[in-house]
C-alpha cells in the first residue's frame, strides 16, 4: 500500500494543516486524515490538488515502496504446515 508524505512535505515548507487545506481548496478534515494516517486511501485528484498547492510533483508526496510484509508466527506455521502437506503428497 502506498504511503502519503503530505505531512512530511508540508512541515518542510512550514505549512500547517489549515494553510494546506486553504491552498489546496480542500476541507481541513481531508488534510487531517492524511496528516494523521499516511496510509489513508486518498483519491488521485486529492493528492494532485495537494501537490499542486505545495508546488511539488505528486511523486514527491507518494511513497509507493511497499513496506515488507512480515508474517506472524501463526501465519508462518500455517505456511510451513501447508508446505509439509505438499511434500507428503509427492
Amino acid at each position: 500500500m502506498a504511503r502519503n508524505r503530505v505531512r512530511e512535505v508540508a512541515e518542510k515548507l512550514g505549512w500547517s494543516q489549515g494553510l494546506l487545506a486553504r491552498r489546496a481548496n480542500l476541507t481541513q478534515n481531508v488534510i487531517r486524515r492524511l496528516w494523521r494516517n499516511p496510509h489513508h486511501d486518498a483519491s488521485f485528484s486529492t493528492l494532485e490538488k495537494i501537490a499542486d498547492a505545495m508546488g511539488v510533483s505528486i511523486h514527491e508526496i507518494i511513497d509507493d515502496d511497499p513496506e515488507p510484509i512480515v508474517p506472524s508466527k501463526q501465519a508462518k506455521r500455517v505456511i510451513d504446515h501447508g508446505m509439509e502437506e505438499d511434500h507428503e503428497s509427492e
